[in-house]
């Protein structure tokens, strides 16, 4: 298998199937050329700035676990955002590797997956963790990423280490300037959807949209669709980044926004849900990226940027009890 179908099965996991499969993506990873970083410690991003800083579970339990034991999580372990409750419960049992992308809200692409997994040490690859943990009220996922923060440093002294490199990318911008597609509006101020009752655990089968808040996927007449509601260009551009490296449409470039377009949006997009589709008229035999050009009035243009690439600089294995 190529590292391009190890990518897009890794999304098509994470974002259309279970959370337990897309736990299993999480020791995915593709090899890339050695970095020449400028380092840095792991700053706070702003993400986490949002989210309130510092935070703890409840409680906690995190220990090894046999290597052939079934990988899980109760919710997906991606960077995509989940207005589901998660009633402060966070089971998992997967490689460390899935816990670090999930408490930095790391993307996958190859720089980053490989910057990552050259930094693990060989046990982490190998040996599975179980972390049981509680906390309490009705935290967000980002204020769960932060607890696992947390609990990583805590628990395994993990230290975060940020190397930003030079490296190619793509913006995102408008197609035509100040025209959005028909499947790209404006959030209108006092617009409201449904909060899930859970985490998205899977797709739905269906021709209607769900109708819950935040990112969703489902499919339906032989398309997968992505919905976002409330979104920021920014978090848009994150998720296309893992849709162009599973679709083989970036060469698993980052993508970082330039349209210009601030506040938040709403959006539906339509594609194939195959990789590597020769455009078709219509857009069910598109990818993402071709069929948004049409439907949301974006496209994408090459640039070079500094990417921050997170690396583990310390980790210990917790111990066997």
């Amino acid at each position: 298998m190529t590292s391009k179908d190890r990518r897009f099965f890794a999304f098509r996991n994470r974002f259309l199937f279970t959370a337990v499969f897309a736990a299993l993506s999480a020791i995915a990873f593709c090899q890339t050329a050695p970095l020449q970083p400028q380092q840095q410690n792991s700053p706070a991003a702003a993400w986490e700035t949002a989210a309130g800083g510092k935070q703890q579970f409840e409680v906690a339990s995190l220990r090894l676990s046999p290597p052939d034991t079934p990988m899980r999580t109760n919710f997906g372990l991606d960077s995509f955002e989940d207005t589901g409750q998660l009633h402060g419960i966070f089971s998992a049992n997967v490689f460390l590797k899935g816990y670090v992308e999930f408490a930095y809200k790391l993307l996958e692409f190859p720089d980053q997956e490989s910057a990552l997994e050259d930094s693990m040490p060989q046990w982490s690859r190998e040996t599975p963790i179980a972390i049981e943990a509680r906390a309490s009220g009705e935290p967000t996922k980002d204020q769960m990423r932060l607890m696992m923060q947390s609990l990583l440093q805590d628990r395994l002294k993990l230290k975060m280490r940020v190397d930003t490199r030079e490296l190619p990318v793509y913006a995102l911008v408008l197609v035509e300037p100040g025209k959005l597609g028909p499947g790209l509006q404006r959030r209108l101020s006092g617009t409201n959807c449904i909060d899930r009752s859970s985490p998205a655990l899977g797709p739905t089968a269906t021709d209607e949209p769900p109708g819950f808040c935040g990112d969703a996927s489902w499919s339906g007449g032989g398309k997968m669709h992505i919905r976002m509601l409330n979104a920021t260009m920014k978090h848009f551009a994150e998720v296309l980044t893992e849709i162009g490296a599973a679709q083989g449409d970036t060469g698993g470039r980052l993508i970082v926004d330039e349209t210009g377009l601030t506040g938040r949006f709403d959006l539906h997009l339509a594609c194939s849900p195959q990789k590597n589709i020769t455009a078709e008229t219509g857009s069910e035999g598109q990818t993402a990226i071709e069929a948004m050009k049409t439907q949301l009035g974006l496209k994408l243009v090459k640039r070079t940027a500094p990417v921050p690439l997170y690396v583990i600089e310390h980790v210990e294995r917790p111990s066997e009890n």
